[in-house]
């Protein structure tokens, strides 16, 4: 009879550590898909933001700071739609990278797209600058530009985040 028990107990630690072993693959693989579908919607996400500058071909240099003329109010309002759109975009990235943990393979070239952007666009660093505590780690972006940057490079958005109002000069 004692026998008989412990064979039933060798035989359900045995049945468990299957179970076990088989909710552990499921977890992976479940976690798999999810950074599979993070990195699709990102993706999304990016390409509705460059669908803009289809859309609108003469934003393109203004985002980028390239462009010697002003923007109209009707382009200012656009760009700055862009911009929030690709900073939310960023930093769904950037959180996304840390917090899941199936997506951290693309860490690093995610921060990379996030400072080469901030670097790139005079109106991206401004509406970053105009709202703190919204997109904190592209605040520390913006900052460590700022400590590298020319004075005269943001030159044209000299109220931005500053001031209170973004506005070009």
């Amino acid at each position: 009879m004692q026998f008989a028990a412990t064979i039933a107990v060798v035989v359900s630690v045995l049945v468990l550590a299957t179970q076990t072993r088989a909710v552990w693959r499921e977890e992976r693989v479940a976690n798999q898909v999810a950074g599979t579908r993070a990195h699709r919607e990102l993706l999304n996400m990016l390409g509705d933001i460059h669908d803009k500058f289809f859309e609108h071909p003469e934003l393109r240099n203004q985002f980028f700071g390239k462009s010697t003329t002003q923007p109209t109010a009707s382009e200012l309002i656009r760009l700055q739609v862009i911009a929030e759109r690709l900073a939310d975009t960023l930093q769904v990235a950037l959180d996304t990278t840390v917090k899941l943990a199936s997506y951290d393979w693309v860490t690093s070239e995610w921060r990379q797209y996030a400072v080469e952007s901030v670097a790139a666009s005079p109106i991206l660093r401004a509406t970053i600058r105009e709202r703190p505590g919204i997109w904190t780690p592209l605040e520390a972006m913006v900052a460590e530009y700022d400590a590298k940057a020319r004075p005269d490079e943001n030159a044209r958005w000299p109220n931005a985040g500053r001031a209170g109002t973004l506005h070009a000069e």
